[in-house]
C-alpha cells in the first residue's frame, strides 16, 4: 500500500497541473489503477483548494476523488 501512495502524489501533482505533460484523464485513470492509498491525496488537495477558495484547483482533484 505505500507503494501507491508514493505514486499517487505526483500523479495528482500531473492532474492538477495547468499545462499537463498528459492528458487528466490518463493521470486519474492512473489514480483508479492505484486504488485505496489513493484516496489521501486528492481529498487532502480538495480540502486546501476548497479553503483557499479557488474553484479550478479543486474540481480536479473532486473529479480524480469521485471516479475512485
Amino acid at each position: 500500500m505505500g507503494r501507491g501512495l508514493e505514486a499517487a502524489a505526483p500523479v495528482l501533482a500531473v492532474l492538477c497541473d495547468e499545462q499537463p505533460p498528459v492528458d487528466r484523464a490518463v493521470s486519474a485513470d492512473v489514480l483508479c489503477r492505484i486504488g485505496e492509498p489513493a484516496l489521501a491525496p486528492p481529498a487532502e488537495a480538495l480540502a486546501g483548494a476548497a479553503s483557499a477558495g479557488s474553484r479550478e484547483t479543486a474540481r480536479r482533484p473532486g473529479w480524480a476523488l469521485g471516479r475512485l
